[in-house]
């Protein structure tokens, strides 16, 4: 069985998640800006070390409970922001967690 983490904080090494056998982690896109967003050098380093990577897009930890209308707007806003931030991933699928829609790319 994998075992895996979720944090919106500072990261810990990817030397220290595997040496706890960690094989994926979680972690967050939001608004520009937000302090828990993945960044490009953690994706970087984080794949190196042989880690996987499940991206959870949340713009706040209650937004879940905003109903479908803010699923529907939240639904293709991961999409934008990996555009934007030029990150090196490849996702096949994302999932929002207010409401989930696959996204293929």
């Amino acid at each position: 069985m994998a075992f895996g983490i979720d944090f919106a904080a500072k990261p810990p090494t990817p030397l220290a998640l595997k040496a706890h056998g960690v094989s994926f982690v979680c972690r967050y896109l939001s608004s520009l800006g937000n302090p828990k967003n993945i960044t490009a050098p953690e994706v970087v380093t984080t794949r190196a070390a042989g880690i996987d990577i499940v991206l959870v897009f949340e713009t706040t930890a209650a937004r879940a409970l905003s109903g479908r209308a803010a699923g529907e707007v939240d639904a293709d806003q991961p999409v934008h922001r990996l555009a934007l931030s030029d990150f090196p991933l490849r996702p096949s699928t994302l999932r929002s967690t207010s409401t989930p829609r696959l996204v293929s790319r």
